[in-house]
């Protein structure tokens, strides 16, 4: 499953035969392409998706910035002023700023999305790196991902005559469905220890697993024996991966720095995991769900993949400098 994926492909595809393009771009290329109209006139922030539902299209701190382009920036949703400089988010991104660094050093690189070169004291360094994103008004407790309305390869052909019906309009039919793209809320989490160097390390050695988090070649795999020759076997793997990553998630210690990391990646691979096992338990019943289940799974990928990247990034670089 390819949690690494360019945003400038962010848009869940389905061609040919209904093979979905999803967790398009394999890691290490360079990040995610920044989203080709910004919401409200703002720059668009790096791997920023500006269709986002109504809980990240929002601004609960009124700080100019939407809820969805905080999420891509690593600003503070709840925080008008992330880095306590005397200037709202979005004014700062309006002007060329970071809205993570407090100034004068933290001017933008063009489109980058990166403060420019600068003198930055080692002291300013490290306090940025220190900064964590907020992550918990994209959590919600008591959340499903079971995709509703029945039966939904009946419903479509109730609605559409047996003449009529085609494989492009069961892909519409599905991508009409109501989709949940929240993350549920970890039901406990590990008692943080002192950030060292070694413990990021550490910890790190076992969240960033890529053999899960960015298979493309897994996921090409599966979606086309699953649209292709009716196996949903490859989607039932995923699923198990996922799940055998959550549970080393839980076993491994976090240093307080990685929190709200371990945060964002046990609600993620939670949520993955519920998506992909609908994928394939449904399909031979309700092949139209699976692929509901299907666009559900990419969306969340699409979300949060800014989020999850830059916190790697951002942990590295802080072991780096500790």
């Amino acid at each position: 499953m390819r949690l690494w994926m360019k945003l400038g492909i962010a848009v869940l595809v389905l061609v040919g035969a209904g093979v979905g393009v999803y967790f398009l771009v394999s890691r290490g290329q360079g990040g995610a392409t920044p989203a080709a109209t910004p919401a409200a006139g703002l720059p668009a922030a790096p791997g920023a998706d500006t269709s986002r539902r109504s809980a990240l299209s929002a601004d609960d701190d009124k700080d100019g910035l939407a809820n969805g382009d905080e999420l891509a920036w690593g600003s503070d949703p709840l925080k008008a002023d992330t880095d306590g400089d005397g200037y709202l988010d979005g004014e700062e991104v309006r002007a060329g700023h970071d809205p993570r660094i407090a100034g004068p050093n933290d001017k933008l690189d063009g489109d980058s999305g990166r403060p420019a070169a600068g003198p930055v004291s080692n002291q300013e360094r490290l306090a940025a790196l220190q900064r964590a994103p907020t992550i918990d008004p994209y959590l919600r407790d008591d959340i499903s991902y079971e995709i509703g309305g029945g039966n939904l390869t009946e419903a479509y052909e109730k609605k559409v005559p047996e003449g009529q019906r085609s494989k492009a309009g069961r892909i519409d039919f599905a991508l009409a469905q109501p989709i949940e793209t929240a993350l549920p809320r970890p039901g406990s989490l590990p008692a943080a220890q002192s950030t060292t160097p070694a413990l990021l390390r550490q910890y790190l050695d076992v969240a960033e697993d890529y053999t899960v988090l960015a298979d493309q070649a897994q996921f090409t795999s599966a979606q086309s024996a699953l649209f292709l020759n009716a196996n949903p076997g490859g989607f039932a793997v995923m699923q198990q991966r996922f799940a055998s990553y959550q549970e080393r998630l839980k076993h491994v210690p976090v240093p307080e720095a990685a929190l709200p990391l371990q945060t964002l990646l046990l609600a993620y691979s939670q949520a993955q995991t519920d998506a992909l096992a609908q994928v394939s338990e449904v399909y031979t019943a309700d092949p139209v769900k699976a692929r509901v289940a299907v666009r559900q799974a990419a969306a969340m990928d699409q979300y949060y993949f800014p989020l999850i990247m830059g916190e790697f990034t951002r942990l590295h670089e802080l072991a780096d400098t500790l």
